[in-house]
């Protein structure tokens, strides 16, 4: 199933989130297979577990089931509940041994499942109980990269809150791909983080010309009052308002045009040329040749 929106964006995003834009379909299907896990078959901790029914899965875990125990596509109880949400479930499974990095065939894991569904305080609660918010699915997804994907914001600003860094680059390809979806939020977020404003993609595009081909304008508004170069050019010379002339977006049009003015007439900061210690050797000399 062709998703061309998502092809025409690959121009401007990095190597790295291609996989993540191409194939939209394919993280809704894994969704699809975790929280609703049609064709499986599951122990009665599963099902406890994804109903959110702490009690019943207390009372299951007492009598001796298996808290790892998995699916025929690798789905844990853990995994089950934290597509769901249910965060008190998820806190009582690792309490009493569920391995929190487990990982399924598609090598999704409960913080993955979380974050993609929705779920904040579940993945704020698997962060704090040892997750790792590196881990990437089959598809090229990790929990923060498809959280940005589906604007999942609340979710996106607690991963950033608990984590202290950005894995190297990840920053740059989110906010590329904020700028092409119109996450304001996410984006704001991301430059506050310390993300490069000036993030370029596949072919040297940057957030501007992202925000400028998918035409949003209150994103091209944050990144030039963030110190985005109006002026940049990708290796084909193209910079953000000729991509958005060739769209015919007005609005944008206008605020780029308007962003090149105001940098033409604002003064450069010149430092004068003359200084005391210039001056001094120059009044010495008058006076030698005086004499």
């Amino acid at each position: 199933m062709a998703v061309s929106g998502n092809n025409i964006f690959l121009r401007f995003t990095s190597r790295n989130s291609l996989r993540l834009l191409c194939y939209p379909v394919l993280l809704l299907a894994l969704i699809a297979n975790i929280a609703a896990c049609s064709g499986e078959r599951f122990t009665a901790l599963m099902n406890a577990a994804r109903n959110g029914d702490t009690e019943a899965v207390r009372k299951m875990l007492d009598l001796g089931a298996e808290v790892d125990q998995k699916t025929s596509k690798g789905k844990t109880a853990l995994m089950l509940a934290a597509a769901g949400g249910y965060t008190d479930t998820v806190k009582l499974l690792v309490d009493r041994g569920a391995d929190v990095r487990a990982r399924d065939n598609y090598e999704t894991t409960a913080l993955i499942a979380a974050a993609t569904a929705g779920h904040a305080e579940t993945a704020v609660t698997l962060l704090q109980y040892g997750a790792d918010p590196t881990f990437k699915d089959t598809s090229g997804g990790s929990a923060l990269s498809n959280a940005t994907f589906f604007g999942r914001s609340e979710v996106v600003m607690a991963l950033l809150d608990n984590m202290p860094e950005l894995p190297a680059n990840a920053g740059d390809e989110l906010l590329l791909l904020c700028a092409g979806l119109g996450y304001e939020d996410i984006a704001r977020a991301l430059l506050d983080k310390g993300v490069n404003v000036n993030a370029r993609g596949i072919k040297q595009r940057t957030t501007l010309m992202a925000a400028a081909a998918f035409n949003k304008p209150n994103m091209i508004k944050l990144l030039l009052e963030h110190g985005a170069d109006v002026n940049a050019s990708d290796e084909e010379g193209i910079t953000a308002l000729q991509v958005a002339q060739n769209n015919s977006y007005h609005e944008i049009i206008t605020l780029l045009r308007n962003a090149q003015t105001t940098e033409k007439q604002t003064p450069p900061n010149i430092t004068s040329k003359i200084s005391p210690q210039t001056t001094t050797p120059a009044k010495t000399t008058q006076t030698v040749e005086s004499k």
